[in-house]
């Protein structure tokens, strides 16, 4: 299943021991939007989220905003095929055209 998030002013950071409850149901792929995290904290928003949710990896495009920050990061349930895995990435990450 795939569920999409918004975690609005609060950002990743802070939103994802909440996050924890709706990932109970392990769907395949979390979309989540309004991340503002600082990409220098990349690395250590991944620790956490072995941490929290060890079967989930932590996956982000570099595009930043403004504040050098980034917006959208999505996690995958490690069960999911990577055949599965690689279609939704290439359209999640396909670059943004307008």
């Amino acid at each position: 299943s795939l569920i999409t998030v918004n975690v609005g002013p609060l950002g990743l950071a802070e939103a994802l021991p909440s996050l924890c409850s709706i990932l109970s149901t392990r769907p395949a792929v979390v979309l989540i939007q309004e991340c503002h995290l600082p990409t220098r904290r990349l690395p250590y928003i991944r620790k956490r989220v072995h941490r929290l949710l060890p079967g989930y990896c932590l996956f982000s495009n570099t595009f930043q905003d403004n504040n050098g920050c980034t917006e959208v990061a999505t996690l995958v349930h490690f069960h999911l095929q990577r055949e599965q895995a690689y279609s939704i990435f290439r359209i999640s990450f396909a670059p943004f055209v307008m």
